[in-house]
């Protein structure tokens, strides 16, 4: 007997039937779609981190962000400015580390401030050491030890210079920005532009033979261009008449270990620069 409204149990069976097979067929699509979409994400962030930029609309910052902080830590170009003058030599500066910290205070200049734990200014005070390196803005982990590099990450950095000889004591380490930008976001230009001044006086104070970029905003933001990291290393460039050379973060290294080859190859070419300069080590 037919109920009003109700179809047949017939007809009951076969839509359930229906949305089993379809429910079925959703579940083996979903695997495979989700992992193309992990691959995706994995590949912007792997040429965002080379300094290939992306548009950055809402869209594809909400389908980054929904890959977590690795994906997200990739940066935005920083603005196009007039390009300076360089001088032809290093300045002596009778400026110490100690009197530019000073300087910097508990510095509110920018909007970083708001989200911070602490300012990381840098590694322990060294002067007229070989190499001076500058990496890309801090994470949180590195906000939690205090050091411009921590973890794994400095671990590896710290295997690279043992490599060419080169220890905590002839190296200066500090970052393109002293606090970490919140939600793991890229430093703007303007933040990064507030802190340079107090960059290049670290700089002038430690008074280095080369700077060691790493990372596409550290490389770009003291060349002042917007060329990806990928043309930028391999070869050095010029900072106020110091030999500088971009090349890749140790974090991105770990992420991506068949980068370790080009990395190696600006890294011996630092360790021939400081031997031609006859910089004792």
């Amino acid at each position: 007997m037919l109920i009003p409204g109700q179809p047949p149990s017939g007809k009951n069976e076969a839509t359930g039937a229906i949305m089993e097979k379809s429910n079925s067929q959703h579940k083996n699509i979903q695997g495979p779609l989700a992992e193309i979409l992990q691959q995706t994400r994995s590949l912007i962030a792997f040429h965002q981190n080379m300094g290939l930029s992306y548009p950055l609309t809402p869209k594809i910052k909400n389908f980054l962000e929904s890959a977590g902080p690795d994906i997200c830590k990739a940066n935005k170009r920083p603005k196009k400015t007039a390009k300076k003058k360089q001088s032809s030599s290093p300045v002596e500066s009778a400026i110490t580390l100690a009197d530019v910290r000073r300087e910097l205070g508990d510095c509110r200049r920018c909007p970083l401030h708001g989200s911070r734990k602490h300012l990381i200014f840098g590694s322990k005070d060294v002067t007229h050491v070989p190499l001076f390196i500058v990496c890309d803005p801090p994470t949180r982990e590195d906000e939690k030890s205090g050091k411009p590099i921590s973890g794994m990450a400095e671990e590896l950095l710290l295997k690279m210079l043992a490599a060419i000889g080169l220890d905590l004591n002839k190296v200066y380490i500090t970052n393109i920005v002293k606090c970490c930008p919140p939600d793991v976001r890229p430093a703007t230009a303007q933040e990064i532009g507030t802190c340079q001044p107090f960059l290049a006086r670290q700089i002038e104070a430690v008074s280095p033979k080369i700077i060691y970029a790493l990372g596409p905003l550290a490389g770009r933001s003291l060349l002042k261009t917007e060329a990806p990291l990928l043309r930028l290393r391999g070869r050095f460039h010029e900072f106020h008449g110091i030999s500088l050379m971009p090349s890749y973060h140790p974090d991105f290294l770990l992420r991506h270990p068949d980068m370790k080859k080009p990395a190696w190859h600006d890294l011996q070419m630092i360790q021939r620069k400081i031997a031609a300069l006859n910089v004792p080590q």
